[in-house]
């Protein structure tokens, strides 16, 4: 049984920006904001789909968003109702302006101001989240097999989701019965919620899928994450990769996961840097690398020569034989 539960909506001012591609075979693609580019790497090219415009237009993109609150409720009774942290979310830098080297904005922002600092230091280069449409609270109730609670040492209840079921099943149809645009990105916000994929557990995951209707091909995008009072990291970390990654299409040149052994072929910019955080305006923020540093650029052409937000990466991404394996979230 899926128990939707629909309270006032608030809603707030957004500029909505379409996106309609036109693809062979007279085919519609409608989808958020996008633009193409590449680079060439031994003698390889990659082509790369990021969130906006070319920065050399020197214009500013809004994309509109709404923030799905989720309140699960499992088999063993426990509640975790992620609309008690809407608040900060919206007060963090993932939508309130912060200081940062590449200007007053938001933090996804900000970082790609930084990637293509030559167009942006002296242009109206921004891409931004619109004040967000806020959802009424949505409450799954979550099978026995998709789902389950523990109890932490402080007495915490957490939580851990089947990812399929979850990311799969569960958002499209949600997405639908709300009526959101493909033009929009949806953004579903949790409390302590972690998802299960095999033998991997994550924090957060930015995901797309595509509905056809006739001619025309929806594409939509999804982020989801928690967030607290002080804390926006995993939030952090989806923005971004959504923004460098919209339809996880993005392959690059394998890649080393800093401090593991593993290799990596996706361009999912937050993963080199997983847990290394730094604070601005009270919230903690998580790094990320820049797409100079998956592109081997050097030097790196993105403000002070950076490979990524904090200049933790002295040099571009060292190279590795791929095997399949999971990837981060």
């Amino acid at each position: 049984m899926k128990i939707h539960n629909r309270g006032a909506r608030v809603i707030f001012c957004a500029i909505v920006i379409a996106v309609v591609l036109r693809v062979p075979a007279a085919a519609q693609i409608v989808t958020i904001p996008v633009w193409h580019t590449s680079f060439v790497y031994n003698s390889t090219t990659y082509p790369v789909e990021l969130i906006g415009a070319d920065p050399s237009l020197g214009a500013t993109t809004v994309i509109a968003n709404e923030i799905v609150p989720m309140r699960f409720v499992f088999s063993d009774g426990k509640v975790l109702d992620g609309s008690s942290e809407t608040t900060a979310l919206i007060s963090s830098p993932i939508f309130a302006s912060a200081p940062f080297a590449s200007g007053t904005t938001q933090y996804g922002d900000a970082v790609l101001r930084a990637e293509f600092w030559q167009s942006a230091q002296s242009s109206s280069y921004h891409v931004l989240l619109a004040a967000p449409v806020i959802e009424p609270t949505y409450s799954l109730q979550v099978p026995a097999a998709d789902g389950s609670t523990s109890t932490g040492p402080r007495g915490q209840i957490r939580g851990v989701l089947d990812f399929d079921w979850f990311v799969k099943s569960e958002e499209p149809m949600i997405i639908s019965q709300l009526g959101i645009s493909p033009t929009t990105l949806t953004i579903f916000l949790t409390k302590n919620i972690r998802l299960q994929d095999g033998g991997s557990s994550f924090g957060g995951e930015h995901f797309s899928f595509d509905v056809r209707l006739g001619a025309e091909r929806d594409r939509y995008t999804t982020v989801w994450a928690g967030a607290s009072p002080g804390v926006v990291d995993s939030m952090s970390h989806e923005i971004n990769e959504w923004a460098h990654d919209p339809f996880n299409e993005n392959a690059v040149p394998p890649w080393f996961t800093p401090g593991t052994t593993g290799c990596n072929k996706h361009l999912e910019d937050a993963d080199p840097l997983v847990g290394t955080l730094f604070k601005i305006n009270g919230y903690e923020l998580q790094d990320v690398a820049y797409v100079d540093w998956f592109a081997r650029e050097v030097p790196s052409v993105a403000l002070g020569g950076n490979y990524d937000v904090l200049g933790r990466f002295a040099a571009p991404a060292s190279d590795c034989q791929f095997a399949p394996r999971r990837r981060y979230r």
